[in-house]
């Protein structure tokens, strides 16, 4: 089932991209506003739902119980490296190590036909 939040977010992209602020003579396109006021009220609507969850005391308990594998420190690092924050600079170190592992393959194919030719 899709999540509200992607429902949201796919229905005011559909309703904004492709679809002009403005139309003829510097007019508001109100079609758009219509449709924008459309995904917004269908939003309220589905937060005035309460829903019922039961609580299961067997998980609760064992999430409660689990420990971080980590540090806060690490644990940044490790979110740094995996989603950095400058993207420039993440790019950057990959063209590095792309350019580095050519290199190494580059390497590895001379070595395997100087062995071949030895055989």
């Amino acid at each position: 089932m899709q999540s509200l939040a992607a429902w949201a977010d796919s229905s005011a992209i559909r309703g904004s991209d492709g679809n002009p602020d403005f139309i003829e003579n510097n007019l508001v396109n109100f079609q758009k506003r219509y449709r924008m006021a459309a995904v917004i009220q269908q939003l309220l609507k589905l937060q005035q739902v309460k829903y019922k969850f039961s609580t299961e005391n067997d998980i609760m308990s064992k999430l409660l119980a689990l420990q971080p594998k980590v540090d806060e420190t690490k644990a940044y690092t490790l979110s740094l490296k995996i989603e950095p924050r400058d993207t420039s600079e993440a790019i950057e170190k990959l063209m590095i190590e792309e350019e580095r592992l050519r290199l190494e393959v580059d390497r590895l194919t001379s070595r395997l036909t100087d062995v071949e030719v030895r055989w």
